[in-house]
């Protein structure tokens, strides 16, 4: 076994261990799989979620995504 120490700048030094994420999956998508966002409307035509929410969704607390959906009832009934 060598006794020589690494002494190199360039080395990577190794990241304090963190927590792993792990998505919440206790609310369903409301993705139709109809995904149709019309020039200059951040809406999907297809479930009604802004391109924030739609690309945030799996980042999302439970609570996030229960907000979101509340926004999703309140657009569609203005559209209907």
């Amino acid at each position: 076994m060598s006794d020589v120490i690494d002494d190199n700048p360039l080395k990577r030094k190794r990241r304090r261990p963190r927590e792993r994420f792990v998505p919440d999956t206790s609310v369903a998508s409301p993705c139709l799989k109809i995904c149709q966002i019309k020039k200059g409307d951040d809406i999907c035509s297809g479930c009604a979620r802004s391109m924030d929410e739609i690309r945030d969704w799996i980042i999302l607390s439970r609570e996030e995504k229960l907000q979101v959906l509340a926004s999703v009832a309140e657009r569609k009934a203005k559209a209907a």
